[in-house]
């Protein structure tokens, strides 16, 4: 008796709990903007959207040229909550190139970089239509006085994350993992039938 198909349903179903799967580990920086000007002496927020099942619990944050060979390290360990940094900016060189890049401080892997955003020389004031710059009251704050040195040491660091993903928290399986072992569970049943039937 020859066995029928999965039907369209099923494989729209499968698609669909494949693709939930994947968008619990994005991440997103939100601002700076294309479009954004900081002002030196003046403390800006830098703000993003991630993921809530990703496992990553911090990162350290870099900032970057386009045009130039630079790297400034603005803070290690930061919490990924709350999703936002304050940067006290001062003593950089003006440009309009800098971005920001986060790096899971788990195991160095970059996790995400903002807009190109313009840094202003010193003395100079954001053009009127910009927002006026304010800080995040419950997130920690990083001064970077010092242009780019790739062998100086990160201008801020913050005490050590509780947890930082390198191994399972004790007496706790983390949702992202028992999500990936039902699904490759699941995944492995239904591939075998797809190939039987």
């Amino acid at each position: 008796m020859p066995v029928s198909r999965p039907s369209s349903v099923v494989k729209r179903c499968l698609c669909a709990l494949l693709w939930a799967w994947s968008v619990s580990a994005y991440f997103l920086v939100t601002y700076p903007t294309r479009a954004a000007q900081w002002a030196q002496g003046t403390t800006h927020q830098l703000t993003w959207e991630k993921g809530l099942l990703d496992g990553v619990e911090g990162y350290d944050v870099e900032l970057t040229r386009m045009s130039r060979d630079e790297l400034v390290l603005v803070a290690r360990n930061v919490p990924a909550k709350p999703p936002a940094l304050n940067v006290y900016l001062d003593n950089l060189p003006a440009g309009d190139d800098y971005v920001f890049v986060f790096i899971n401080s788990t195991h160095g892997v970059l996790q995400g970089t903002s807009a190109r955003f313009e840094i202003l020389g010193a003395g100079k004031g954001a053009s009127s239509d910009q927002p006026t710059p304010t800080k995040v009251d419950n997130a920690f704050t990083a001064s970077v006085t010092r242009g780019a040195n790739p062998t100086a040491f990160f201008a801020t660091t913050f005490p050590a994350l509780p947890w930082n993903g390198a191994a399972p928290r004790p007496g706790i399986v983390g949702a992202g993992a028992l999500l990936g072992v039902v699904m490759t569970v699941v995944g492995g049943v239904v591939g075998g039938w797809w190939v039987v039937v």
